[in-house]
């Protein structure tokens, strides 16, 4: 029952977690639900959020109310005139994505520095806004939104080709929702960018798909659709419709529309000879603030076909009002390319301090994963040599329990033959054989302490080192051109130091050591190396490991390892 409730409880805590609300104010939310969900109801919104004191709520609250009074400005196309606000809204959603606010505060950022004429700034926030946004349908509004001021950002900048394929991420986006009047306006936007390519035949393709969507849901952005392809239609030269086009909306076009109708109608007159449609449409032009659609109307007032209409003296004015302005333009344009070029370029000095911060930060963490590889290769290394260590103590251990077990079994063996009949003592072969044994045995005892590390190793005699036979044994080690009678002149040079030598090893292993390896025996007595024993013998190291292995197992009934039989050997 336990059990059952520690595998219930983490998973209680983890669904109240999930169901969180980050909005703990009833009318905050309330006036969250109405931007979201109503948009006729904007203005209510707008009342209900102005009303909400700062004081009174929560930071999360008092920030999810700054970015809904910048949702609400937005929607109620209230200009904005400062980042600061948005900027800390931004750096707090940051900091608390789980509250799933971040991607919209980001585009938000995007809106207002658009305004602001900060378009470079502006992209950068609907690009960050679009990496995070999670990929499914609840937050298919916001990425269209994105998606096409996105697309309408690049457009003011001039970089159609991105903007018309933004546009077209913005349509897939729309027809995903089933939004028709989305797809209308991406359309739209689409034909538009391409307008300004001149790539004619795409953008009256387009703008015509927008067209039939806008009569098909009743919308009166028809008209713009109208206006643009009448234009394009001009262009093309098929001037009949575009007449046709133009005069028949010119009646439903308002106030709105005039920035949009009136260079483009100005220039179709023009084009088809109407030159006093287009003068008064180049007048009214006039009286706007714009100044691309001013320009518009001072070179179709000074066009040469329009001199019958206006005396030299209006000529001169108007050259004189569209030099002036094309002068004012200019200077406010150097400005405003200076502050987009600074723009770049802080844009750029960040870009570079990011991608140095993000080098020193890789380097540091390249350092932590060295010094931690070369920390877990050190603990490995100090764990195998302590493993090492702790199974030569424990084969030393081994070995010694089992000479000693060796010389209590022949105390015993004494013993019981002490007690037989004393006629069987008359038998030489069997004292012989006792008289080896207890050889064996006394040499046994010896080798305890040798092997337990207890006495010294044994150093090589001088007079042995320097004697003939072992300097014509070294000379020789690579010539291999050693006789019968040199090991037998190296035999008596070492029973000179050893007497008992051959026979001492014979009584350790019971008479079975072979010839070859007695000659390995030899040159180990004799402190030669495992690589020079092998030239002398004309055998491979291995082989000679191998016959150093197979001396400890006669002896001792296990390898004891090379240190120790040489230690062994040479003591004997």
């Amino acid at each position: 029952m336990s059990l059952k409730y520690f595998l219930i409880l983490p998973l209680i805590l983890l669904l109240t977690a999930c169901s969180s609300d980050p909005v703990s104010n009833p009318e905050l939310r309330h006036a969250q639900e109405l931007l979201q969900n109503q948009p006729d109801s904007v203005g209510v919104a707008a009342r209900i959020l102005n009303s909400l004191s700062p004081d009174s709520l929560s930071e999360g609250d008092r920030n999810l109310l700054s970015l809904l009074k910048i949702k609400a400005d937005d929607k109620l196309y209230v200009t904005h005139t400062s980042d600061s606000l948005i900027l800390a809204v931004v750096n707090y959603e940051k900091k608390h994505q789980d509250r799933g606010f971040y991607p919209e505060a980001l585009y938000y950022a995007g809106r207002v520095y658009a305004d602001l004429g900060d378009y470079p700034e502006s992209t950068k926030y609907y690009e960050k806004s679009l990496e995070i946004i999670p990929s499914n349908k609840k937050n298919d509004p916001l990425r269209f939104r994105v998606l096409y001021h996105l697309a309408w950002n690049l457009t003011t900048q001039c970089l159609y080709a991105s903007a018309d394929s933004i546009s077209l991420k913005a349509i897939l986006v729309a027809e995903n929702m089933n939004d028709r009047y989305r797809q209308a306006i991406s359309y739209e936007l689409m034909g538009n960018s391409q307008l300004n390519r001149r790539q004619y035949p795409q953008a009256l393709s387009s703008l015509s798909k927008a067209k039939r969507i806008f009569k098909e849901i009743s919308s009166p952005d028809t008209l713009t659709t109208i206006i643009q392809i009448a234009f394009i239609q001009g262009k093309q030269g098929n001037l009949k419709e575009a007449l046709y086009n133009i005069k028949r909306i010119e009646p439903q076009v308002d106030s709105v529309w005039l920035p949009l109708f009136l260079p483009m109608a100005a220039e179709i007159f023009l084009r088809n000879g109407d030159y006093q449609e287009a003068r008064e449409a180049a007048c009214r032009l006039l009286k706007l603030h714009d100044f691309s659609n001013r320009q518009i109307a001072y070179q179709i007032l000074l066009n040469p076909d329009m001199e019958l209409f206006l005396d030299p003296d209006s000529c001169v004015s108007l050259s004189r009002e569209y030099a002036s302005e094309l002068a004012s333009h200019y200077a406010r344009r150097d400005s405003i390319q200076t502050i987009n070029q600074q723009s770049v370029y802080n844009y750029a000095v960040h870009e570079r301090n990011r991608i140095e911060a993000e080098k020193r930060l890789m380097k540091w963490e390249w350092a932590g994963i060295t010094t931690f590889i070369a920390l877990l290769i050190l603990i490995i290394i100090l764990l195998i040599r302590e493993r090492n260590n702790n199974r030569k103590t424990i084969l030393l251990q081994k070995t010694i329990l089992d000479l000693t077990e060796r010389l209590s079994q022949s105390e015993e063996n004494n013993c019981r033959e002490e007690d037989i009949d004393l006629s069987d003592k008359n038998d030489t072969a069997q004292e012989k054989k006792d008289d080896r044994k207890k050889e064996s045995e006394k040499l046994l005892s010896r080798l305890i302490p040798l092997i337990s590390g207890d006495a010294p190793d044994i150093q090589i005699e001088i007079p042995l080192a320097s004697s003939d036979i072992v300097r014509k044994f070294r000379d020789n080690i690579v010539k291999n051109k050693l006789s019968h009678e040199d090991w037998q002149y190296l035999e008596q040079e070492v029973r000179k130091y050893s007497p008992d030598f051959r026979n001492n090893l014979s009584l350790l292993s019971n008479g079975t050591i072979e010839e070859s390896e007695y000659r390995v025996a030899l040159l180990i007595r004799c402190h030669f190396r495992p690589s020079e024993i092998g030239y002398l013998l004309n055998i491979k190291p291995g082989t000679v490991s191998s016959h150093r292995g197979n001396i400890s197992k006669k002896i001792f009934g296990r390898n004891i390892g090379t240190r120790l039989i040489d230690r062994v050997i040479k003591s004997l």
